[in-house]
């Protein structure tokens, strides 16, 4: 079988966990004998070879456009996946973004705010990919991505019911869950010299208003503990870092890691007592997998998936409400941590495990097909 992966023109400069996704996911389809290639643009790519032509980040809509309307101009016979890394940007749109695109939210709901949104990264980084954000309809454009693929690969059953519900659509699909490296991480737990627990709070994500950092150091301004932020602004989110910087000189007791190395990532998580993501949109967020397995307590927000994966193990709060969030990260201070989580992280969200479903999702697919 041979798969190739299609991804959006900017995934090796930008990181996140789409590309930690998508990366890993391939990475251990290939041990499982998958021969499997990746490209950031449909142009000049023969799809004749390949099996499934594997899509991703329904959010993304761009760079899609491009590889729907090249694989229908070939006329492709193979199949067509979709892992959907999606959740609907509403709650963000109306309380957690910048004042002109929330702005265009309130005046011109979704598709306003997605068109504002291209056509700003139009503007600032003349790549004409993002013209058809700003002159198609962002919600009639997901919902043609999803109608022209064969099959959706949603990280949760919650996603793909959101999915279908905000799109009016119905459409084939398998949960294939997200994940962590559990055989990097045990590797580095061996070989750890000290995992002592310590009153450090760790913030683990680029630095931007989606992620809310702003909103996490407002509510813990009357504490004491140390917080460290892990992760880099994002390209259009120098503003938003500024703002947290002033906000955290003002606080004191607040340290910034630039991007580090995933495993530089969990060594510091291994000292932690507790790492937040107070998110508006997650699905569930890896960096939150990786602090419970090693060993935090998780704050989270209470939004997209995060409650099918961490059940009771987490601390759940509202990133709109101060106190929401400066409870649930008290209370994980002084809250055990329960290890079996580990346990399920073993069991369900490995990458290993994702790679078995995401296989046998393309199986069922090509099965389908000779029947």
């Amino acid at each position: 079988m041979k798969v190739l992966f299609c991804v959006r023109h900017n995934f090796h400069t930008a990181p996140g966990g789409a590309q930690v996704q998508i990366m890993k996911t391939r990475h251990y389809l290939e041990e499982l004998g998958i021969d499997t290639d990746l490209v950031t643009s449909p142009e000049g790519v023969d799809f004749t070879p390949y099996d499934i032509v594997h899509l991703t980040d329904l959010t993304w809509v761009y760079d899609l456009f491009g590889y729907i309307e090249k694989l229908k101009t070939e006329a492709y016979k193979g199949k067509v996946v979709l892992s959907t890394i999606y959740w609907p940007f509403d709650d963000y749109a109306k309380n957690g973004a910048p004042p002109l695109q929330s702005l265009f939210y309130t005046l011109f709901g979704i598709n306003g705010f997605e068109r504002a949104k291209a056509l700003a990264k139009l503007v600032v980084r003349r790549e004409p990919v993002y013209v058809k954000g700003v002159i198609n309809s962002y919600i009639s454009s997901q919902r043609n991505i999803v109608e022209a693929v064969d099959l959706l690969l949603p990280n949760s059953e919650m996603e793909a019911q959101a999915l279908f519900s905000r799109l009016d659509v119905k459409k084939p699909y398998a949960v294939v869950n997200n994940a962590i490296d559990t055989q990097v991480f045990d590797e580095i737990k061996r070989n750890a010299v000290d995992t002592k627990k310590q009153d450090i709070v760790t913030f683990v994500a680029r630095i931007d208003a989606r992620k809310n950092q702003v909103g996490f150091l407002e509510a813990m301004m009357d504490t004491d503990v140390k917080i460290i932020f892990i992760g880099n602004p994002g390209p259009n989110s120098q503003k938003y870092y500024q703002r947290l910087k002033r906000l955290a000189q003002k606080r004191g007791n607040v340290e910034f890691l630039s991007h580090l190395a995933q495993e530089e990532v969990f060594q510091h998580m291994l000292k932690a007592r507790v790492n937040v993501l107070t998110s508006w949109i997650e699905t569930p967020g890896l960096v939150s997998l990786e602090a419970a397995y090693a060993g935090c307590n998780i704050v989270v927000s209470d939004k997209g998936s995060v409650r099918e994966y961490f059940k009771d193990y987490a601390f759940y709060c509202d990133p709109a409400d101060s106190g929401s969030i400066r409870s649930a990260v008290l209370e994980a201070l002084r809250s055990p941590h329960d290890p079996s989580i580990a346990n399920l992280i073993n069991k369900e969200y490995s990458w290993r495990k994702a790679a078995e479903q995401t296989l046998s999702a393309y199986h069922q697919l090509l099965a389908d097909e000779t029947k």
